[in-house]
């Protein structure tokens, strides 16, 4: 293209600002809020994802290997051994726990729903100083030397804490905290840990105890939670690796400390994928904003293409002058879209933590990084997008001879009448993309990604988007035949461009059908958890350490407590549930143990097949273990099939008996009788308890008792207090989704808004006239929103039905083989026609604007270009 093309471009388009600034600015805006909702979710996830591995790299310091024994942690005779051998030039215990910290408050008020809002969660490590000081730096406040820092750790209640959890509890030096994690501590802040290394770990949320003091205050006795290794030549790490191994017990595995932030990054890849896949659909619809605006403009334009084609343009330069205009478009708003990312970006920060929270591990992420990589990718997105969906049309006004000047662009163009073949090609190619889907989506996952799956999906949008011409003409087919000169002019606009309104409903079809997928699949997957709580939830109370309510915190209490508990009247029986992470395949795995006499009794699984209390009787009888679905699917077991797990005494051959259903973790776990954690493991501690209460007794009073006979860091929850519990963190987990598809109906509006306007503008001459002929403004303006209302009536059907059959891909394809959850697949007709209807509502709203602008067409000067 030469370069004169240049000043034209600038003269078209400033002309194109001054006439038409409303249609532009709106186009401009669709292209914003999908840049911004892509970046903010892309911005979120990475600065999630760096946040939790620079935290773990400032907890790791410069250790290069460490011994490891999950939940049951390691016993401190393997210290000295570890540190004399060969290849370590230095080895450090950690006894790490996080738990909830306070300022203390008047009287033994117990903590309820295990999150006090007057407390922080944060990590608190014990370690000895000493040693520990080559592994991780500390620098204290009031430049206190490491012999004074020893000095005051000695104190069996000090505790050092960060600058930013001073600040948040409200404390200084020399002040008491209290702690909760196995129970409720009182410590004294001995000093002040300055944001450096260690203390800029989780946002701040750190604080650090002498070893011994941590042992005791954790109960953690004789054991410890890791031994970090300093090597004398880290390029022999592998070396060194098989020596240490060599020394260590069943059940501790040596690994590099980049190895759990690589698990966490593994089990958060599924979740990262799905929100980025979200988010992509804002842009999407944008796609058929920036298409409509475009095809309008070749249409609106036709006199001005050809009178340039007349003085010499050629086609190919008329197709790079649109879509060069379509570039500078999708740049505008992209780059408008660039702020807007970064200022939502922190909401959904928020939103992404509080996941990564509730199901994976605990994480502090309060700062959003702005990565230069990320903000040039969603530039190139938009701008790109932009520039492809402008390729139709550019390419229609390539075809524009010097002599099409008058006339309208032929069937199935930009703005004319599709023909009986063009829609008849389009329905052909729905049903191929729908026999396509259904073809993918019944393929297995390639590499754990259900790639075939979100292909499926792609390809039911596709046939959402071929299926638009055909309803776009029906609708009009369908308005002709009602009464009114309103509607008859309704119907008249919607049949004269079918082609530019298909792409309308298309947009806004593809959003409802993402919003309705979603809501079928976030409803149908809340009441499958809802059942799932009331069948296998039945015991009375339930009591755990408060600090269990952070994900990943180790935190138990003696099993003697069952004892106290069971001595109350009106206990009719007690199930002590215990959790821990053991290493198995190469992985960490959750092991849990229940006492199967109780739950074959009383509780009641849900299994994939088979009696519950049958299989539970067995299982205990034989020494047998359960698993979860998602743990089977994880590791590709059945019923029938046996795992060796590492125990203290070698490995144990455990069947599996049963295989059930459970929504607590992704991972899943495999669940054992208690007696055989103890004689197997040799572990007596507990997780949690389930409290079974006798037909006649007293809750309130049997509450009071346990409150009483329990340490006050445990929080007691109720049947109904813990379901409820359950739910919040599920809602919590599916809001951000809700709020991505809000975004994308939102950009779908704008382009029936868009798509109005330039009908209303094409038609100010038939308008004119209708208007002298007697037609009133209320008549022209409930016309332009009857076509509105249209336009969402048909978006929200179509997008109804196709939402119903992609929510069979999220819900037996994409969730199946990410998370391997079963949802019961049903229908929420009361939520899916409340929210289709208030789509379709605000496209009747959308044309209001419009419509304003087509009742004040001026009469006479329409008839004089008639």
């Amino acid at each position: 293209m030469s370069a004169p093309w240049l000043p034209l471009l600038r003269r078209l388009g400033w002309r194109r600002l001054r006439q038409e600034p409303f249609r532009l600015a709106l186009t401009v805006a669709g292209v914003a809020l999908g840049v911004a909702v892509y970046l903010a979710i892309q911005l979120a996830n990475t600065s999630a994802v760096r946040a939790f591995r620079n935290s773990l790299d400032a907890i790791a310091g410069k250790t290069h290997l460490h011994a490891a024994g999950g939940d049951a942690g390691i016993p401190e005779e393997l210290f000295p051994k570890l540190r004399a051998a060969e290849g370590v030039e230095k080895a450090a215990p950690v006894v790490q726990q996080t738990a909830w910290l306070r300022r203390p408050g008047p009287g033994e008020e117990r903590w309820t729903r295990g999150a006090p809002s007057q407390g922080r969660a944060a990590l608190v490590l014990g370690v000895d100083l000493l040693g520990d000081a080559a592994f991780r730096g500390y620098r204290a406040e009031g430049a206190l030397s490491l012999g004074e820092m020893l000095e005051r750790m000695a104190d069996p209640r000090g505790i050092f804490i960060t600058r930013a959890l001073a600040r948040e509890l409200g404390v200084g030096e020399g002040e008491w905290i209290e702690a909760e994690a196995a129970r409720r501590l009182r410590f004294r802040v001995r000093g002040i840990l300055q944001p450096a290394g260690l203390a800029e770990a989780m946002e701040g949320r750190v604080a650090l105890l002498d070893i011994g003091v941590a042992q005791e205050a954790f109960e953690r006795l004789g054991r410890l939670d890791r031994i970090d290794l300093i090597l004398k030549d880290p390029s022999r790490l592998e070396e060194v690796k098989k020596r240490v191994e060599a020394l260590l017990p069943p059940g501790v595995i040596a690994e590099r400390p980049v190895r759990r932030g690589e698990d966490v990054e593994k089990m958060l890849a599924s979740f990262r994928l799905n929100l980025t896949v979200l988010s992509v659909i804002a842009l999407l619809v944008g796609s058929f904003l920036i298409f409509n605006a475009m095809s309008a403009s070749v249409v609106r334009r036709r006199g001005e293409i050809a009178r340039l084609r007349a003085l010499g343009m050629t086609a190919r330069q008329v197709a790079l002058l649109f879509a060069a205009e379509a570039a500078l478009i999708g740049l505008a708003g992209s780059v408008l879209g660039l702020g807007l990312g970064i200022l939502l970006a922190r909401g959904a920060l928020r939103a992404t933590t509080l996941t990564i929270r509730n199901l994976y591990a605990f994480l502090e992420a309060g700062r959003v990084d702005l990565d230069p990589l990320l903000l040039g990718a969603a530039l190139a997105a938009g701008t790109g997008v932009a520039l492809l969906s402008g390729l139709g049309p550019a390419l229609a006004a390539a075809r524009v001879a010097p002599a099409e000047g008058a006339r309208e662009l032929g069937a199935g163009g930009v703005g004319g009448a599709p023909n009986s073949r063009f829609i008849g090609r389009t329905l052909e190619g729905a049903l191929l993309a729908s026999a396509a889907a259904f073809a993918l989506a019944r393929l297995p996952a390639w590499g754990g990604v259900p790639l075939a799956g979100y292909l499926a999906a792609a390809l039911a949008v596709a046939a959402v988007a071929l299926a638009s011409p055909a309803l776009a003409a029906g609708g009009a087919a369908l308005l002709r035949r009602l009464p009114g000169r309103a509607l008859w002019l309704a119907a008249h606009g919607l049949g004269r461009n079918p082609g530019r309104n298909a792409v309308t409903i298309a947009s806004l079809a593809t959003a409802m059908a993402m919003l309705a997928s979603l809501v079928i699949m976030v409803e149908s997957f809340r009441r499958t958890v809802a059942v799932w709580t009331e069948q296998t939830l039945r015991a009375d109370l339930y009591a755990a350490p408060a600090s269990r309510f952070i994900k990943g915190s180790g935190a138990s209490f003696a099993e003697e407590a069952l004892d106290r508990v069971r001595g109350i009247q009106g206990v009719a029986a007690v199930d002590g549930f215990r959790s821990l992470r053991v290493p198995w395949r190469g992985e960490w795995i959750s092991l849990s143990a229940g006492d199967f006499g109780v739950l074959a009794e009383r509780g009641r699984l849900l299994f994939t097949e088979g009696d519950s209390a049958g299989i539970v009787r067995r299982a205990r009888e034989r020494g047998e273990a359960l698993v979860t679905e998602t743990f089977a699917l994880r590791f590709g077991l059945k019923r029938g099939d046996s795992v060796r797990l590492p125990a203290p005494g070698g490995e144990t051959a455990l069947r599996v008996a049963g295989v059930y259903y459970d929504y607590t973790t992704e991972g899943g776990h495999i669940v054992v009788d208690r007696e055989m954690l103890r004689r197997v493991w040799g572990d007596r501690r507990l997780t949690s308890m389930a409290v079974y209460l006798a037909p006649e007794a007293d809750r309130a009073r049997v509450s009071r008792e346990m409150e009483r006979a329990l340490d006050p860091s445990m929080v007691l929850i109720s049947n109904a207090g813990l379901r409820r519990r359950v739910l919040e963190v599920f809602d919590q987990t599916f809001a951000i989704t809700y709020a991505l598809e809000g975004v994308a109906v939102l950009v779908a509006l704008l382009g029936v808004a868009t798509a109005l306007s330039s009908n209303v503008l094409e038609r100010r001459r038939e308008i004119g006239v209708l208007r002298s002929l007697g037609l009133t403004r209320r008549g022209v303006a409930g016309a332009v929103m009857g076509e509105a209302g249209l336009l969402g009536l048909l978006s929200a059907l179509l997008g109804g039905a196709a939402g119903a059959a992609l929510a069979a891909i999220l819900i037996f394809v994409i969730n199946k083989q990410s998370f391997g959850w079963t949802i019961r697949y049903g229908l929420p007709w009361a939520p899916l026609a409340g929210y289709l209807a208030v789509a379709a509502a605000a496209a009747f709203a959308a044309g209001a604007v419009p419509a304003r602008a087509a009742a004040r067409a001026p009469i006479a000067q329409a008839v004089r270009e008639e």
